[in-house]
């Protein structure tokens, strides 16, 4: 992977700080995104971990470390401007960052919590940033967006009319149905990018990682409900 630069969104913890560090030994810069500066230097610090002293300050040069908030329409225009301006071409963006069973909310801009963390803020980061993937400057290597999903997409009842999902709660909500359509918006947003973007050679995947220990997915979760499911992760 040496040479391509690789976002990874949701990157301080869990399956984005573990894919960053698996993406970072083999070569890539990495981008990473924070809400919280100091987790994020922190991930920057464990990403270091087992380089020699000599050799920090050169490897240093392969992490960048942004501040981003998915569910804040002026904060995701913030981190692409400035991403836009430092780099030519991006190879992998990989969606990762996301929410769970979290109480009835709307993100600052009046979307539901679960929608707008899972599901639209990063189809704005990749709409922003579309232009540096066509660009690519590696004739042997296709571009790709990698949507992090989840199983739970099949729990989806029905697809909410667009008054559910902006705007005051004006009907019975479930964290759970939430979870599972901002999943299935994942997923059908990969086939609709796919298809839009297979002329230009750029690839679009959705990945189902299942049950991992160590993410703060489901913090909001019931603890007797974690407790359960402990033995399985």
């Amino acid at each position: 992977m040496e040479g391509l630069k690789v976002l990874v969104t949701g990157s301080t913890c869990g399956i984005g700080l573990h894919t960053a560090k698996i993406i970072f030994k083999k070569g890539a810069t990495v981008i990473l995104t924070c809400r919280d500066e100091v987790r994020g230097r922190r991930a920057v610090e464990s990403l270091l971990v087992g380089v020699k002293e000599e050799d920090v300050a050169k490897e240093s040069e392969r992490i960048h470390l942004f501040t981003l908030d998915v569910t804040n329409y002026n904060s995701i225009c913030e981190f692409t401007d400035e991403v836009s301006k430092m780099f030519k071409y991006i190879h992998v963006i990989i969606n990762n960052a996301g929410i769970m069973g979290v109480p009835f909310e709307l993100s600052v801009d009046g979307i539901e919590m679960h929608f707008a963390t899972n599901g639209f803020g990063h189809y704005v980061v990749v709409e922003r940033l579309l232009p540096l993937l066509l660009k690519t400057n590696r004739p042997d290597f296709k571009s790709r967006v990698i949507v992090v999903s989840s199983g739970l997409y099949r729990n989806a009842e029905t697809i909410p009319q667009v008054s559910k999902l902006l705007g005051q709660k004006t009907y019975e909500y479930s964290s759970k149905q939430a979870y599972a359509f901002s999943k299935l918006a994942n997923c059908l947003y990969t086939v609709a990018l796919a298809k839009m973007l297979e002329p230009h050679n750029v690839g679009v995947y959705c990945v189902r990682p299942g049950f991992v220990n160590g993410t703060k997915l489901g913090r909001e979760t019931h603890w007797f409900l974690r407790a359960l499911a402990a033995p399985l992760i």
